[in-house]
């Protein structure tokens, strides 16, 4: 007498199953890397206001914030890491507070040079 396994799914049902699990997968990475991107770009290129002003509206969350920006960044990095090369390359340099806030450290602006003017013969 033969085993009995049970019901069996029709051919096209692991198939379909398959299908779904990666494009759900695909997706969530996908929404992953748009959300690392743009969050960066929202935090460091808003027209609306500078770093240092949404730093302070976020308060003491900015630092819990920025840390699991830093290691959604972290992740992507595992599977692409130039899928986050959008949001990497316009992050500032700033610094983490015990209190949860975050500073932005401005950029030291260049020297401008000015020509020394020629001396007259």
């Amino acid at each position: 007498m033969p085993l009995d396994l049970g019901p069996r799914l029709p051919p096209s049902q692991p198939d379909e199953i398959a299908d779904s699990l990666q494009t759900q997968a695909k997706n969530i990475y996908h929404n992953m890397v748009n959300t690392f991107n743009r969050g960066s770009k929202m935090f460091w290129n808003n027209p609306n206001a500078t770093p240092q002003q949404i730093a302070v509206s976020l308060g003491s969350n900015a630092k819990e914030l920025f840390e699991l920006h830093y290691k959604l960044g972290q992740l992507i990095s595992t599977v692409s890491p130039t899928d986050i090369l959008p949001g990497t390359s316009v992050i500032g340099q700033f610094t983490m507070n015990d209190d949860g806030t975050v500073t932005i450290i401005q950029p030291t602006p260049e020297p401008t040079s000015t020509p020394e003017p020629t001396p007259e013969p």
